[in-house]
């Protein structure tokens, strides 16, 4: 048993990530609403389940983001000093790190989106106005598409690559750049 807690305790992140992740949502609510059938909150969650699935997905989202990225990118910083000569170590980013570069993504996509439909914007708010009039089923598909793509994917990418530009300004090759002059300049 010791060792199961241990395994749990050592693979937090990637086991809460995939258990949390925002296409469970919907098999969350309905085990939910199964269990508390007959009660006040199961009238409600029957009353209202396209919203709170919708809502239920946007936090899942939000968490899978960050518990993927605490799971890959997040490595403490080593212990030990690194001797002159020695090959350095990458590190990861911190928690903070991770959150701050993730919301720089997701706030990216909207603005993104904004700048992009300003000129056409007769046409975006008339078809924003038929996807709001829709049946409440297609806005949760219009839900979950935009919460993979803005609170998942886009974010993802961000903290990456702003580990990876971290881990090569740390490496050995950052300090051998090229002088970009010509060989035979004179």
């Amino acid at each position: 048993m010791k060792t199961v807690l241990s395994y749990l305790k050592k693979n937090f992140w990637p086991i809460s990530s995939i258990a949390f992740g925002p296409w469970h949502a919907g098999l969350l609510l309905l085990i939910v609403s199964g269990l508390t059938r007959g009660t006040a909150l199961g009238d409600y969650i029957s009353a209202n389940y396209i919203s709170l699935k919708s809502i239920l997905v946007v936090i899942f989202s939000l968490y899978f983001m960050v518990a993927f990225m605490m799971w890959v990118v997040h490595r403490p910083k080593p212990e030990k000093k690194e001797k002159p000569g020695q090959r350095k170590e990458v590190i990861g980013l911190t928690p903070l790190q991770i959150i701050g570069w993730g919301i720089v993504g997701i706030i990216t996509i909207p603005l993104l989106v904004a700048a992009s439909v300003f000129s056409y914007r007769d046409h975006f708010m008339d078809t924003l106005a038929y996807i709001v009039s829709m049946d409440a089923a297609v806005n949760a598909g219009f839900i979950w598409l935009i919460s993979i793509a803005v609170l998942v994917m886009v974010p993802i990418t961000v903290v990456w690559l702003a580990w990876m530009w971290l881990a090569w300004n740390r490496s050995e090759y950052a300090d051998q750049r090229d002088s970009w002059s010509y060989e035979y300049e004179g």
